[in-house]
């Protein structure tokens, strides 16, 4: 069953977020982890564009991502490998609209968590649902990035 999740940067001077869905394993446990890691290897400017900006939609962030072998079998032949960053869906498109999700939306997809990368800190949201039966993001916790950078990632 998947743990369905956002990867989203910071906006409007940290009040406000913009993000991308993302559909295995966004568990805190293990994606506050991989996301440190890709931090520290790639810079936090770096990781928040790639994840935002360069693809609509993913499967899995997973930083051991790679190509598969000629004859090996691979559980995500139908998405696209982004080496060191996981596995994009390609069916959707980059520029449609709907693929962003932003604080302003009461329907998240069915998430479970929100992680929002700050210059600073990661940000930990659980979504859950308000007496309307909107989705709301509501914090959890905000880990420094010097405090999650030395992490190991499991996918």
């Amino acid at each position: 069953m998947a743990t369905r999740g956002i990867v989203a940067h910071a906006t409007h001077g940290g009040n406000g977020w913009r993000g991308r869905y993302v559909h295995w394993d966004n568990y805190p446990q293990r994606i506050v982890g991989v996301l440190g890691e890709l931090v520290a290897r790639d810079g936090r400017v770096n990781v928040a564009h790639t994840l935002c900006y360069e693809h609509a939609s993913w499967s899995i962030i997973d930083p051991l991502a790679k190509p598969s072998e000629a004859g090996e079998p691979s559980l995500y032949e139908a998405h696209a490998c982004v080496t060191g960053y996981g596995y994009a869906h390609t069916d959707t498109s980059l520029y449609d609209p709907s693929a962003w999700f932003t604080n302003e939306d009461t329907e998240l997809a069915w998430c479970e968590w929100l992680y929002i990368i700050h210059d600073d800190r990661l940000e930990v949201r659980r979504i859950t649902k308000d007496e309307n039966g909107n989705d709301v993001a509501i914090f959890e916790k905000a880990h420094p990035w010097e405090s999650i950078a030395i992490q190991e990632a499991t996918a």
